[in-house]
């Protein structure tokens, strides 16, 4: 007899997991949420220890409860207008992603045009420390990096000035080639 008993056991709690877990399945399939909590709140209950202890909800409290859903499925938006909100939000995102493009474009062909060859004619020169600082028509206030005489620079002269490698810029005059960089 104990045999029997013993031998039986695992197939029972096999079959008791089994429909615990069909239940479980047909609680998940409930579309209205108050009932599926409702299902699952039985299904532990069940599982408890004591049995005496579950306690089933009145029907007149599950009928609040679902009323009181109902009033906040209304409050809230529904799927479309979140769908559209969402939209909006992207399609304001996109026109600021444009427009800060287009800032960055602005930016750069500026920062390229301060490194584009020019020429422009020297105002004033004054030569200290081996050095020449000159100031352009343009207002733009330059000096030779490279220290010697041999620039010979000389108001009203014209110059061309040309970007090198690293930002670094030169000074194309009748005497040659000299390296100068930006005061102003």
């Amino acid at each position: 007899m104990k045999f029997t008993i013993l031998f039986f056991v695992p197939f029972l709690a096999i079959s008791l997991h089994a429909q615990q877990i069909e239940d479980i399945r047909k609680c998940s399939l409930i579309n209205d949420q108050v009932e599926r909590l409702a299902c699952f709140d039985a299904l532990a209950k069940s599982l408890s220890k004591n049995p005496k202890s579950e306690i089933k909800l009145p029907v007149e409290k599950l009928v609040a409860l679902q009323e009181e859903n109902h009033v906040e499925e209304e409050m809230s938006k529904s799927s479309e207008e979140i769908i559209e909100d969402q939209k909006g939000k992207i399609v304001s995102l996109e026109t600021k992603i444009k427009k800060i493009t287009r800032q960055i474009d602005v930016e750069k062909q500026i920062n390229e045009s301060k490194y584009q060859p020019f020429s422009a004619i020297i105002v004033s020169v004054t030569f200290t420390n081996y050095k020449y600082k000159f100031k352009l028509d343009n207002g733009e206030t330059w000096q030779l990096t490279d220290s010697g005489k041999r620039a010979r620079l000389k108001k009203g002269e014209e110059i061309s000035i040309f970007p090198g490698q690293v930002r670094s810029f030169f000074l194309k005059n009748s005497k040659g080639q000299f390296r100068v960089k930006k005061l102003k």
